[in-house]
Order: structure tokens, then sequence, then C-alpha cells
């Protein structure tokens, strides 16, 4: 019997043409990554291993509800530091936890690190999703971008935010695609304030809807020909406004905060359960040994030009020492500072935010595992 090989290329055709649909119709079934994580408040957050005097360079994670700072479990061969957690869980339940990352194996013996990147892992598991070297890496905490996909966006020794993605975008979907494992700067599309001579530092990223997608920096503002002053002096809060796109920088202006200090830093925001948005940041004066807490109720307005107005809440503070990013609890009815004593002891302490914006306490918390005299 006579076989012509068109016969049998038309039913091989037809094969081929079955399955190539049917990849693409599995492929459009399955849940992006937004179907499978879900948002949910951060409770634990990273403390760099040198506000508590641990030489290990393991980090330590503050549960911003109770105030507890315990031990992570993540590798003990990396040195870490400017964790930042995820505000989503996966199907699993696991966060994502990154930062900077710089090999130990060798700081144990007296040596330097022999990589310095970011590094991604899962938490609390603990287990290691990436070590990418870099270039260009974090000075402060990273932020994470709206959304549930693995972008972060970061401020690098140069000043400039950078914007990063351990994770391969959808091309019908992202298009941002060309961040995905290699460092993006967000351009400008207006006029940089000083003719560009200042450092952006501390990005933090809301979702709340009364940001309308804003960021909050802190930006350091160079003297003379960029050489960055001392103590961070003259460092202020700022709001950045991004395009569509979230590549460009299309608005910025100053935060409305009023005070004596000169240097202002780490805002962050949160809800409290009557509504009302909080903001919270650390301010420093010329001769004090340590920073201040300080809060101010945040609305927005109509005028693109000056989008906040800010109402300071009353708050009693015994005296400076506070370190670091304040951190809010998953509820916002407290607000959770590093304290130290120049010599002395390193604790957490609360604030409790009453429902009628004023502070009515706060209590230190000691954790004898990290506590030191």
């Amino acid at each position: 019997m006579h076989f012509s090989p068109f016969a049998l290329a038309r039913p091989l055709f037809l094969a081929i043409t079955g399955l190539t649909a049917l990849a693409v119709a599995v492929g459009r079934a399955t849940p992006d990554v937004s179907e499978t994580r879900r948002f949910e408040p951060v409770r634990y957050h990273g403390i760099n291993w040198f506000h508590f005097q641990k030489p290990s360079g393991s980090p330590l994670f503050l549960d911003a509800n109770t105030g507890e700072v315990s031990h992570s479990a993540l590798p003990e061969t990396d040195r870490l530091e400017y964790l930042s957690c995820s505000p989503w869980r996966d199907a699993d339940g696991q966060r994502q936890v990154v930062g900077l990352w710089d090999d130990a194996t060798s700081l144990k013996e007296g040596g330097i690190g022999r990589g310095l990147g970011l590094a991604r892992y899962t938490y609390p598991e603990g287990r290691v999703c990436d070590r990418i070297p870099l270039e260009r890496v974090p000075v402060c905490a990273p932020c994470w971008y709206p959304g549930t996909a693995s972008r972060l966006l970061f401020a690098a020794p140069d000043g400039i935010l950078y914007r990063f993605s351990f994770e391969e975008g959808r091309k019908d979907k992202d298009p941002l695609r060309d961040d995905f494992r290699h460092p993006r700067p967000l351009k400008w599309r207006i006029d940089r304030p000083a003719n560009g001579r200042f450092l952006i530092r501390d990005p933090f990223w809301s979702i709340d809807p009364a940001l309308k997608g804003r960021l909050l920096v802190s930006m350091i503002f160079m003297e003379g020909a960029g050489v960055p002053p001392v103590n961070d002096e003259g460092t202020r809060l700022w709001w950045l406004e991004l395009n569509p796109q979230r590549t460009e920088i299309i608005g910025a202006g100053r935060l409305p905060v009023t005070g004596p200090e000169n240097r202002e830093r780490w805002p962050v925001l949160a809800r409290s359960p009557q509504g009302r948005l909080t903001l919270a940041y650390l301010v420093r004066q010329d001769g004090s040994v340590g920073w201040m807490l300080r809060l101010a109720e945040l609305e927005s307005t109509d005028d693109p030009m000056n989008p906040f107005r800010l109402r300071p809440i009353p708050l009693t503070q015994t005296e400076p020492g506070a370190d670091g990013p304040p951190v809010f609890s998953t509820d916002g009815r407290w607000v959770n500072i590093i304290a130290k004593r120049e010599g002395g002891p390193t604790w957490i302490e609360q604030f409790a935010l009453d429902g009628d914006r004023s502070v009515s306490g706060q209590r230190p918390i000691l954790s004898a595992s990290v506590h030191t005299d």
C-alpha cells in the first residue's frame, strides 16, 4: 500500500495545532501572581543587627503588634541589612523578605564579603530564593511596588531610586519588563530640585488611596560641589509623583512638616481603626545625640502642587534616642521605635494612639534575648 507523505502531514499538523491550542488555554487559565497572593498588613519587620550590637550580621525581626524582638530563621552564612517584608502572602502562607546581602562566610574569618547585592527569602520559612550580586545596592530598606509582584524600589549610594524585579513580567501585562534582575533608574521628567544636588533615601510607598500613588521619601541636599552634609543635616521629607507606568517622576514637593528640627527621616503611614491616616517620622536637632518621634494626621487636598495637609498629633517623648524607621502595628493603634542610649541599653518603645488622635502613653518593651547592658 502506498502512503502519501501529505496524508501523514495533515493529521500531524492537526495534532500539533491542537496541542498548541491546549497549551495556550492552560497558560491563560494559570493564575497570575495576583491571584495566588493576597494582601496582608506586615506584622514582622526586619531590624538591622547593629541596632542591638550583635556582631553576627544575622537580622532580627520586630513584632509590630507586641513589640517583641526575635531572631530570624534566615541563613547564618548571609550578612543581611535593610530587610523589607512583602505586604502580601502567597498560597502557602509565606511572605518574601528582601534586603542587602553580603556573603558572610569569609567575614567570620576576619575577611571581607565575597558578594554584595540583593537577596530574597521566604518568610517565616527562611528558604533562599535568590542571591543576585549587583553594582548598585540599597543604602536603606527598599519598598515594594504596588501589587503582588516581587518588584522593589530602592535608593542606591548615588542618590537615585532604582526599580528591580526578581520575577520576569508577562509581556502582555507588564510594561516594566526591563527591570528583570537589572536595576533601572526612575527618570525625572520634571526639573530636579536644587539642580540635582541631592540624595534620595527612605522610600515609602503606600497603596492607600489618599496618596494617589505618590511616594514618600527623605531627600538630603548636598552642599557646594555635591558633598553630602554631615549627620544628615538638611534632610527633608518629600513626596514624589510617578507617571502611570511608574517609570518616571512627574511631580515632587516638600511635605508640610513644621518644627525647629533641621533633619527629617523615615516617613511611614498607617490607617487607624477610626479611618484617619497617620504619618510617623523621626526628627533631629543640632547638638542632639538621637532622633525624636513625630506624628501627624495626613489629609489629601485637590491642589496638585500641595497635595497634602498635616495636623500635628501631640506626643511626649522623654528624651531623644530613636534610631531607624518607626513601625506601626497592623491595626494602626501602636507605633514602635527603636530606643537607645549612648553606651547603654537598646529597647523597643511603643506609643499608643487614642481615637481622638492624642498619644495616650508609652511603654518600653525589653526583650532579654536582645537587650544589652
